[in-house]
C-alpha cells in the first residue's frame, strides 16, 4: 500500500512503508524516527521505480511531502507475448496466445527475472514451460522465477 498521494501525511506512516511496505498511522510503540533518515534511505533503500516526483530525492530541506505517492514495493514490468505447455515437450510448437509480464531489464524474460500473469505484478505466473515470441522457451518455477530460457529447435 502506497503512501496516499494527498492529505495529511504520517511520519509513522512513512516509516511503516519503507519498513513493512505497508503504510499505515496505527502506532506500534516505535520512536525517534526522523525524516531525514527516512529521506536518505536509512529506514529502506528509496526504491526508484518510483517516478522521481514520487520519492524524496535525498537532498536537504528534506520534506514529508516529498514522499507523496511513493510505493516502497513497487515493480517496474515489461510485458511480453507467450504461450504456456505443461511439459517440455511440445512447447514450441505452440501458438502464441497470451500475454505476461516479467521485471527484467530485456523485452523477454531471462534467467533469474519473476514472471507475472497480471500487469500490476501481484501474480505469479505458474510452474510450467512457455514458449516466448522470441522464438526461445522458458521454464518458471516456483513464485514466478525464470529457471531456464532455451531456444526452440536444434
Amino acid at each position: 500500500m502506497a503512501v496516499p498521494s494527498s492529505g495529511s501525511l504520517s511520519l509513522f506512516g512513512i516509516y511503516k512503508e519503507l519498513t513493512t511496505n505497508t503504510y499505515t498511522t496505527t502506532y506500534d510503540g516505535a520512536n525517534n524516527i526522523s525524516i531525514r533518515l527516512a529521506s536518505i534511505g536509512t529506514y529502506g533503500t528509496i526504491n526508484t521505480n518510483n517516478a522521481a516526483a514520487d520519492r524524496p530525492n535525498g537532498s536537504p530541506p528534506h520534506a514529508m511531502s516529498e514522499f507523496y505517492n511513493y510505493d516502497h514495493d513497487i515493480v517496474t514490468l515489461t510485458s511480453f507475448s507467450s504461450s504456456i505447455n505443461s511439459n517440455f515437450f511440445g512447447v514450441c510448437s505452440e501458438p502464441i496466445t497470451a500475454t505476461y509480464y516479467h521485471d527484467g531489464s530485456f523485452t523477454y524474460p531471462d534467467v533469474g527475472d519473476t514472471v507475472y500473469s497480471n500487469s500490476g505484478g501481484s501474480s505469479y505466473l505458474s510452474s510450467g514451460y512457455y514458449k516466448l515470441g522470441s522464438g526461445d522457451f522458458m521454464n518458471v518455477g516456483s513464485s514466478g522465477s525464470v529457471i531456464s530460457v532455451d531456444p526452440c529447435g536444434p
